[in-house]
């Protein structure tokens, strides 16, 4: 180290950023930073240049930063909130995504299953920045503006992962009701924002809605928040054709069977392999299949259906359908050939194809 004026230079002393403050869990120290060094934008297009909105190497933002310490334990859930709350409100753009996965701070929370104050606090529009007085002047002049502030800050309700998963897919893994309320709430009330609404039908990488993940989990109080929202459609099919209603009874779950057919869910809708429902509660043996069926009969007496004798029925057909397919079997196919004209002229020909398999074309 080079001597200057005959003495040793001091090193410098890092300072230590917003981001290593937060993963330190330096509650106190991170929240002097937002108040003392961030200050409010003054436009949306300002944004990505503000200091709560810095990026690290995996794209990740300082609301990032705070949930994976929260999930990591190095800060609280009260710590969380207090950070959350601070870095909304002074600009952090609550919709920034990482690189590899394409997750939101909230997509994050969720798959690490943070507490609902946190979940909340980055989902409540309340916590959004404020705009300037500027743009809540009346006018058309100002529209644009307003609108470009609120897609900036406020929350993109049906933003997906990677993996297609939408925050009410994954509030219904978890069993956020809250947050499940605030969504479903937010979208009946028309959201102030900028055409980001939510779409309660939003299908996964596998064609699962919210729905269908609430019912094969079992989450009752979610599912009735679900099938009580206007543009709920309760027998969309996923890639191999199961409705929520096949989900629900595949888990065993009579209290979200019962809530799908009250709420009009179809009985008899075939998957792609051709079961219905009743297939998955017929085992007498399973106490939750029993229970689900006692109730799909209850359902089914209403609208006039006697389950027991359709479920015979259906049954008996099976039956000689595969009675039909043994007999077809042991007899063989196409043992005696047939014979064709060509269109072009040339001498018939004969096309054999024989039981245990085919031959070519012959003369």
């Amino acid at each position: 180290m080079r001597r200057v004026g005959g003495r040793m230079p001091k090193p410098e002393k890092h300072r230590m950023t917003l981001e290593e403050a937060i993963a330190a869990g330096e509650v106190a120290r991170a929240l002097a930073m937002v108040a003392s060094e961030v200050r409010p934008p003054r436009a949306a297009a300002e944004a990505g240049k503000l200091a709560v909105n810095g990026r690290d190497v995996r794209g990740e933002t300082p609301l990032h930063a705070v949930v994976a310490a929260l999930v990591e334990g190095r800060l609280g859930i009260s710590g969380a909130v207090d950070l959350v709350v601070a870095l909304r409100m002074a600009g952090a753009m609550v919709n920034a995504r990482e690189c590899m996965q394409r997750n939101t701070p909230l997509h994050a929370a969720l798959l690490g299953r943070a507490p609902g104050e946190v979940l909340m606090a980055l989902a409540d529009d309340a916590y959004a920045a404020h705009p300037p007085d500027t743009l809540l002047a009346s006018g058309s002049a100002y529209s644009g503006i307003r609108r470009e502030w609120h897609s900036t800050y406020e929350l993109h309700a049906s933003a997906a992962n990677a993996d297609g998963k939408c925050y009410l897919h994954l509030a219904a893994e978890i069993n956020a009701v809250e947050l499940a309320h605030y969504l479903l709430d937010r979208s009946e009330r028309g959201a102030v924002g900028s055409g980001h609404a939510l779409d309660v039908n939003s299908v996964d990488h596998e064609g699962s809605t919210a729905l269908h993940i609430a019912a094969l989990l079992g989450r009752s109080a979610i599912v009735e928040l679900l099938v009580a929202h206007p543009d709920i459609q309760l027998d969309v099919c996923d890639s191999s054709g199961w409705t929520p209603l096949h989900m629900s009874t595949v888990g065993g779950h009579a209290a979200t069977v019962e809530t799908l057919l009250v709420a009009g869910s179809d009985l008899f809708i075939r998957t792609h392999e051709g079961s219905s429902v009743l297939d998955y509660c017929a085992d007498e043996d399973d106490p939750d299949a029993c229970e689900v069926y006692d109730v799909m009969a209850l359902h089914a007496e209403e609208l006039g259906f006697d389950l027991a004798a359709e479920m015979e029925a259906e049954a008996a057909a099976e039956e000689a359908a595969e009675a039909d397919a043994n007999a077809e079997a042991e007899a063989g196919w196409g043992d005696e050939g047939d014979e064709w004209d060509d269109d072009d002229g040339r001498e018939d020909q004969v096309f054999v194809t024989q039981a245990r398999g085919n031959e070519a074309w012959r003369p």
